[in-house]
């Protein structure tokens, strides 16, 4: 359909400014002549007409005359958003008009749509985010395409595209890790399938056999899965009958089997015969939410992280006590917080005062947050965050500035970072990312190996966008 553009004032006043010698052609009016606008000939005088021929064109458009007054009408695809005659903006592709004039996309516009950021998550040194179309894009630290370099690492300063074999719904990023960089990245697709990427030294890209690195996606053995979560070098997944499934690293406990360092195919993990609805892995440690609102965690315990007083690995599934009606927990490097219907808890290690608690001192048991009406709550390497009604609430280590408040001063209490309209945070070791409700994905802190994703090596204590390439680029 082609859409009316102008009426008669506006028509009015270009005929107006039509008599003047040259202006036909300076307006770039097809059909208009040099000439003095006579009543009822493209618009000049009362801008009368008895036909579309006696009114002005213009680019990407046409004339139209109704009852006698001149008009015009934009092709599809196209729209009038400034003050020169004719439909100069393609709002099928312009970022700032799409779909409409003033529409903005902060990524790409695509067919008349915005195609921005849905979804965003981190490991400790880089980023990945799932745009509406399901195409998935990482930046940071990945594996070197250089088949000749002698380190495996090399710096993407801005979002690339990532090869899947069809859109995806869900992101997990690990490498929490102190020894070694275990950089892996996993999408859940539409279709229940999982791919997965990076490192491989601990089995955790699921690939039944070796343990070489892989540069591009490739398939886990495990269907109809429907929830995933990574950290450090472990991977777990939910499938869609609320089964457990876990792989990669296992020294510590994370695949519940005593005796088992580590796997490269997925293991069910087993709690009390219980649907899982939700699961989280930090470092060397992995929690998991049954349907019930039960939380149960497993894994490393040498700083508490697990909820417990004995120290050491744990190899099954153990419940945390003091927490119930649990509606989601997040697990960093080795503390862990979780949501329920009565408010946040946090408890493990808290050198940083990650734990939120107004203190610095380990904690082995849950402990209530001063903090209300939190919506969803994330962990990083040494800090932790929590969205309240869409602002945004930080703790812990500040040092690189990754509480965005421009401020690089640590607090051991949720502190309001003035950041609001925000839907989801992802905390890495020295950065953090968040994605606001119109869909811009912005990062902060520490951008010395590219994770803020906004094309320099620069640090930020204040949010910047991530910058998108200019077009998007095929997979």
């Amino acid at each position: 359909m082609m859409r009316l553009m102008r009426g008669l004032a506006s028509v009015t006043a270009l005929g107006a400014l039509a008599g003047a010698a040259g202006c036909g052609k300076l307006l770039g009016l097809d059909g208009f002549t040099d000439q003095p606008a006579q009543q009822g000939a493209g618009g000049g005088g009362d801008a009368e007409c008895a036909a579309p021929a006696d009114c002005p064109g213009g680019e990407h458009g046409a004339a139209t005359c109704a009852q006698g007054a001149c008009g015009f009408q934009c092709e599809d695809g196209f729209d009038d958003c400034d003050d020169e005659v004719g439909c100069e903006t393609a709002t099928s592709a312009d970022k700032q008009n799409c779909g409409g004039c003033g529409v903005t996309c902060s990524a790409y516009c695509e067919q008349g749509s915005c195609n921005d950021p849905v979804d965003v998550a981190v490991g400790r040194v880089h980023a990945c985010a799932i745009l509406k179309d399901g195409s998935v894009w990482c930046w940071g630290q990945e594996v070197d395409d250089d088949e000749t370099s002698s380190d495996y690492w090399t710096t993407r300063l801005e979002p690339a595209r990532v090869p899947l074999p069809g859109p995806a719904v869900g992101i997990a990023a690990g490498d929490f890790s102190d020894e070694a960089r275990e950089w892996h990245t996993c999408a859940l697709l539409a279709d229940g399938t999982v791919h997965c990427w990076g490192m491989n030294m601990s089995g955790q890209l699921g690939l039944g056999s070796g343990n070489m690195m892989r540069k591009t996606p490739n398939k886990v053995g495990i269907e109809n899965i429907d929830r995933i979560g990574a950290g450090g070098a472990t991977t777990c997944a939910i499938d869609k009958s609320d089964r457990l499934f876990c792989w990669g690293r296992g020294f510590e406990g994370q695949l519940a089997v005593e005796g088992m360092p580590k796997s490269s195919v997925p293991v069910e993990i087993s709690i009390r015969d219980e649907p899982v609805a939700h699961v989280a892995v930090g470092l060397r440690h992995v929690c998991a939410v049954t349907t019930d609102g039960s939380l149960y965690c497993w894994g490393d315990n040498r700083s508490a992280q697990l909820g417990d007083t004995v120290s050491g690995f744990e190899h099954f599934p153990n419940w945390v006590h003091g927490v119930h009606n649990v509606k989601m927990v997040s697990c960093g490097r080795a503390h862990t917080c979780a949501l329920t219907t009565l408010g946040t808890y946090c408890w493990g290690a808290n050198g940083s005062g990650q734990l939120g608690v107004n203190s610095t001192q380990l904690v082995d048991a849950p402990v209530a947050l001063e903090l209300k009406n939190v919506g969803s709550v994330y962990t990083g390497y040494w800090h932790s965050g929590a969205l309240v009604d869409g602002s945004v609430f930080m703790w812990g280590d500040n040092a690189a500035g990754q509480y965005g408040n421009g401020l690089p001063i640590s607090e051991s209490v949720p502190t309001d970072t003035g950041m609001s309209g925000m839907r989801k945070l992802a905390l890495g070791e020295e950065f953090s990312c968040g994605l606001t409700e119109t869909g811009v994905l912005q990062c902060w802190g520490y951008g010395g190996t590219g994770e803020l994703g906004n094309g320099t090596t620069d640090s930020s204590s204040v949010p910047v966008p991530v910058r998108w390439p200019e077009r998007a680029q095929a997979p």
